[in-house]
């Protein structure tokens, strides 16, 4: 998540035809990731059948929601924007994902601008950052709310553990961006507005769930909580994430918000706090991306990824269609032992 460039380390692609494929019925009683973030950034040019088989990639492995990490970077759009100050995109990418979403029965929430200003509190500009988020939101509905697979909105904005301790005043600014966009949400289409927050290397997991309680929660007033585990940046261990996703549990309870986990499936190989080159990652191995959604999933309503296109995707890399391939080959042998007779 984190907002860096990523680097794909291999960038061989390989030919994957999934269309006739057909999605798995999940084993209700085994966590799985049945949700995916997807960057539009490196994708905009791609066409409407290379977003069909995507998604149609993503429901084979019994995936049912997207979540559009942002629709701008800045002020480049990537669909047709008419906002004020905007880049409109020559593609309209939102369109070709809502279209291919209808058609394979997923979800989709749409992420809003992301400024990248947002780690440097002291050029965050909470009004302009208001004044876009705002008209994106009506331009966005009139746009595209007719489409049955639109579900919600995303604020690519990431409040931390740091930035509530030690950034005050960017934390207040970031607060009260997402109370005011989540409510004009809420009042404009109806839908909730999800936020994916994360956390730093020993983190208190206690006196983090305790601002949740006392403050974040009510302050912005958002409808769902898709925790980032850090895995995979290694910022923390499955251990110290599942302590963290077990304090805040109950806190999300308390106030009604759904709780999902946002569990890595990339592995960071450079960048802090690995060493101090320029930030890189590569898609994780099996067996930890396994680990870490179970880990997660006695605390969670849901468990989806970062990033499906990158690290998961057959359609990008050797390397992302190996962990798609392992990853299908889990669910199919969980499935099958699901159904197999039990003992006396």
């Amino acid at each position: 998540m984190l907002a860096v460039a990523f680097v794909c380390v291999i960038t061989a692609c390989c030919c994957y035809s999934p269309l006739a494929a057909q999605a798995l019925q999940n084993d209700p009683s085994r966590p799985g990731a049945t949700g995916a973030f997807i960057q539009i950034r490196r994708l905009a040019e791609n066409s409407a059948s290379w977003w069909r088989a995507e998604l149609a990639l993503m429901k084979r492995i019994g995936m049912d929601t997207l979540v559009v990490n942002y629709v701008a970077r800045d002020n480049v759009y990537f669909y047709p924007t008419s906002v004020s100050g905007g880049v409109p995109g020559a593609v309209d990418s939102i369109e070709n994902i809502l279209d291919a979403a209808d058609e394979h029965r997923m979800k989709v929430f749409l992420g809003l601008h992301m400024d990248h200003d947002q780690y440097r509190s002291s050029s965050f500009d909470l009004q302009a950052n208001l004044s876009q988020g705002q008209a994106e939101l009506n331009e966005l509905w009139t746009r595209y709310g007719s489409h049955a697979s639109l579900a919600g909105w995303y604020m690519p904005q990431e409040i931390n553990d740091y930035m509530v301790t030690h950034q005050p005043e960017l934390r207040d600014d970031i607060v009260a961006y997402t109370k005011d966009l989540a409510t004009q949400a809420r009042l404009l289409t109806g839908l909730p507005m999800m936020i994916s927050p994360f956390f730093g290397q020993n983190p208190d997991a206690a006196a983090y769930a305790r601002w949740w309680d006392e403050t974040g929660l009510p302050e912005t007033g958002v409808d769902i909580v898709a925790l980032q585990d850090g895995v995979g940046t290694h910022r923390t261990t499955i251990d110290e994430a599942k302590a963290v996703f077990q304090a805040l549990q109950p806190v999300l309870v308390k106030h009604g918000v759904a709780f999902w986990a946002n569990n890595e499936s990339f592995n960071q190989i450079h960048g802090w706090p690995v060493d101090d080159r320029r930030w890189a990652a590569e898609p994780t191995g099996i067996d930890t991306f396994v680990a870490q959604i179970e880990s997660a999933a006695p605390f969670v309503e849901k468990s989806i990824t970062f990033e499906f296109s990158t690290y998961m995707s057959p359609q990008r890399t050797l390397a992302a269609e190996k962990l798609y391939q392992d990853y299908l080959a889990h669910i199919e042998s969980r499935t099958a032992a699901s159904q197999q007779p039990k003992g006396n």
